[in-house]
């Protein structure tokens, strides 16, 4: 998958659970695009230690843990630029396709815009949701903590046939942590599975 299709799925994902904010701002398409440079794979370390695998990330201040059994891999996008998967062990996907069709699985990527705006419009979103929580519907959006840092999380899709989808945002000075999960099947148990996943994530 290249680096520009990777890049119109966050994009388009992140628009749905938005709402079309970015367009309200008067922000298109193609400059964000232009303007989002993701980790470059080199920079994450998948290590095996008396605790298990930990995946680190030293050029992000970005480090967790593999959930026990679970598969890591990293991924590299196009030019450099790439991030990580993570998957349930029973995990499986439907022919000729790398859309999940059962088990569980997390993906990690970290986005530097260039676009301070970006990057304030996911702080204002978190603050105005801390503010008002009706803004959030609590429904579609809520705000969390993760180690000790105020998240953004939503629910990105909703389709009875597909799944749900769910990311979480944290957002930076010049960049955006997302971590997104897929729910095609299990869904309790792989909600679960990413909370506790989160749990694990430590950001300097």
């Amino acid at each position: 998958m290249t680096k520009k299709a990777v890049i119109l799925i966050i994009v388009f994902v992140l628009l749905l659970g938005v709402g079309g904010v970015f367009w309200l701002l008067g922000s298109k398409n193609e400059s964000l695009i232009e303007e989002v440079k993701f980790e470059s794979p080199k920079n994450f370390l998948i290590k095996d230690t008396a605790e298990g695998k930990i995946v680190e990330n030293r050029n992000a201040g970005l480090s967790f843990k593999v959930p026990e059994g679970w598969i890591a891999e990293i991924k590299e996008y196009d030019k450099g630029e790439g991030g990580i998967e993570l998957f349930s062990p029973d995990v499986s996907f439907y022919s000729n396709s790398k859309l999940q069709k059962k088990g569980c699985g997390v993906a990690v990527n970290i986005e530097y815009r260039y676009n301070e705006e970006e990057i304030q419009l996911v702080k204002d979103l978190i603050k105005g949701i801390q503010e008002n929580p009706d803004m959030g519907s609590n429904k579609y959006k809520e705000v969390i903590e993760v180690d000790q840092h105020k998240a953004l999380k939503q629910i990105t899709f909703n389709n009875a046939a597909m799944g749900r989808g769910v990311s979480v945002q944290i957002p930076d000075t010049d960049k955006i942590y997302i971590f997104s999960t897929f729910f095609p099947s299990e869904e309790e148990r792989c909600e679960k599975e990413f909370d506790k996943f989160l749990e694990t994530l430590s950001i300097d």
